[in-house]
């Protein structure tokens, strides 16, 4: 039996729309982390301190290749819309050639770096070199199989792989930004300290380093183990007690965002930080203030290399300092990098986004389980399963983001 007849029986066109469909969220995700990890190169570049080198010409090559392999694969899937299952098998394994031959280009081409001396650790623009094209080379060697879609693989009902897949691509796109972040960070010797900018408490408490956003982390974890409960009463038909632990996951979601909507309005509120401005920066030499504040900092004060200050605002106007280094010039502070605040807020708003679209489908999931509607189903409250996978990935990327973001 051909092979387009094959699927075309097995695969009904209601399952073929969704995994197309899956597939392309798949690809959106891998499009922003690339572009997140583009964005910081073109941010990082004309920040100063840039290697200049001339690229091997493997990489060229291997453009050339990946090329060809995208014509071959385009006639290989017409060959196979037509039916022309030889040429549709050949195209196949021409893209394949094509790939491992990309592949190899991309490995003399890593070669001819490390010969000319260009290491992933010794420079920047070398490190974003290696991040790119190895990022790049991972997706293109990936292993391919043919599922027609009879069995359930892995013993996973198709509503629970495609929120693994839906995860597994969303995955993609936060490591994108925190590597993205990372790499400004540790490229940025002005760069905030954590501790010195989230310091802030309630009730105008100041100077208690990261205790607020250590609060929130443990208000996102506990919400974890009501999911969990949730979906332990569910596997057992209790629905009183799945609506009462999604509640409590939804009270847990609902606090977090509360904090953090607290957090922003004190950095924009309050120390007037935005995507734009960022007041906080760190001293690149030692020194001695000449003026004072109103707030810390005063006249006399001595500071350090690596210290992170804040430039208050009075009024419309800002308020730098100024201070003599230790050899004798007097110098005024200056504004942080502008990529904390950026990043800060995107980060932090992207995952805050997902926490809200998760309360929000945790409570209409809860409606429906106090309606009985999942009961009639007889499959263990499988959607709450769902959204329980759903909520504790939300739960794992903000445990990355504050050990990226508040502890590095």
């Amino acid at each position: 039996m051909p092979i387009i007849q094959m699927i075309d029986k097995n695969l009904g066109p209601s399952r073929y729309q969704a995994l197309r469909f899956g597939l392309w969220i798949a690809m959106a995700s891998i499009t922003m982390m690339f572009a997140a990890l583009t964005s910081a190169y073109l941010v990082r570049k004309p920040a100063g301190n840039w290697y200049e080198f001339k690229l091997p010409f493997q990489f060229f090559i291997s453009t050339i290749l990946i090329f060809l392999s995208s014509l071959v694969i385009e006639w290989a899937f017409q060959s196979f819309k037509k039916g022309n299952e030889n040429s549709y098998k050949f195209g196949i394994l021409a893209s394949f050639l094509l790939g491992i031959s990309f592949l190899g280009s991309q490995i003399l081409a890593w070669k001819s770096l490390t010969a000319q001396g260009i290491t992933i650790d010794l420079t920047v623009s070398g490190s974003f070199l290696y991040a790119l094209s190895g990022i790049h080379a991972a997706d293109i060697n990936e292993q391919e199989s043919v599922w027609m879609g009879g069995k359930e693989p892995f013993k996973a009902s198709y509503g629970k792989l495609m929120m693994w897949y839906f995860l597994l691509s969303d995955a993609f796109t936060f490591a994108g930004f925190l590597i993205a972040y990372g790499t400004l960070r540790f490229s940025s010797a002005t760069w905030p300290v954590p501790d010195f900018v989230f310091s802030s408490l309630p009730g105008g408490i100041h100077h208690k380093p990261l205790i607020f956003v250590t609060f929130m982390t443990f208000v996102l974890i506990v919400s974890s183990v009501t999911m969990v409960r949730a979906v332990q009463e569910g596997h057992r038909y209790n629905k009183k007690g799945v609506v009462f632990w999604m509640l409590m996951t939804i009270l847990g979601g609902l606090c977090f965002l509360g904090c953090q909507a607290w957090e922003w309005t004190t950095l924009m509120g309050g120390e007037h930080m935005t995507i734009h401005k960022n007041p906080f920066g760190t001293h690149i030499e030692s020194g001695v203030y000449l003026e004072g504040d109103g707030h810390d900092v005063k006249a006399g004060d001595t500071f350090h290399i690596g210290t992170t200050y804040l430039i208050h605002k009075h009024g419309e106007d800002w308020a730098p300092l100024k201070y003599k280094v230790t050899s004798g010039d007097i110098k005024e502070q200056q504004f942080g990098p502008k990529a904390f605040g950026a990043l800060f807020f995107f980060i932090t708003g992207f995952h805050g986004f997902h926490v809200l679209s998760g309360v929000a489908f945790l409570l209409i999931i809860m409606i429906n389980v106090a309606s009985g509607v999942y009961a009639q189903r007889k499959n263990h409250y499988e959607m709450v399963e769902k959204i329980g996978l759903y909520w504790h990935f939300v739960d794992l990327v903000w445990v990355f983001v504050f050990l990226v973001f508040y502890l590095l």
